[in-house]
């Protein structure tokens, strides 16, 4: 398995970003969520956050591209495709891991392997906040890794 992490560091959320980080699998590609992350800089007030892994059949239209590394720098590129920040929302067909939290602390998602979430060949998987957030600078990310 190759890990990568698509992030994005200190964007505008703006108000009408809903998807913050997306991923398309390579065609002959699965892809693994090995840890998602949400959190801002900037403001003390304390706020409650919906937000979820869901699988999409449709892509979003990305706003911001994603940072996207290699965990181990003389690997290969990543195969797949990554957006984010995400104004219009691509077709939603499972919101695998409804969760909240508050902006003050933040958000991480780390599952055990047993319970990591798996998109086949060309599957989208994503983070997303099924309603828009306040005007905040984000941090966001994905790691995933790309099993052949």
């Amino acid at each position: 398995m190759r890990l990568y992490t698509i992030n994005h560091k200190g964007v505008a959320s703006g108000t009408s970003v809903v998807t913050t980080i997306e991923a398309t699998s390579a065609a002959a590609k699965v892809l693994a969520v090995i840890r998602s992350w949400l959190s801002q800089q900037g403001s003390t007030t304390s706020a409650q956050q919906a937000v979820e892994i869901a699988r999409k059949s449709a892509a979003g239209t990305n706003v911001t591209s994603p940072n996207i590394k290699n965990m181990d720098a003389s690997d290969t590129a990543f195969g797949g495709t990554a957006r984010g920040m995400c104004t219009t929302e691509g077709t939603l067909t499972d919101d695998d891991y409804p969760d909240s939290f508050n902006w003050l602390n933040g958000w991480l998602y780390l599952p055990v392997p047993e319970e990591r979430f798996v998109v086949g060949g060309s599957g989208i998987i994503c983070q997303r906040m099924p309603a828009a957030p306040p005007s905040l600078t984000i941090n966001a990310g994905l790691i995933v890794g790309e099993i052949s």
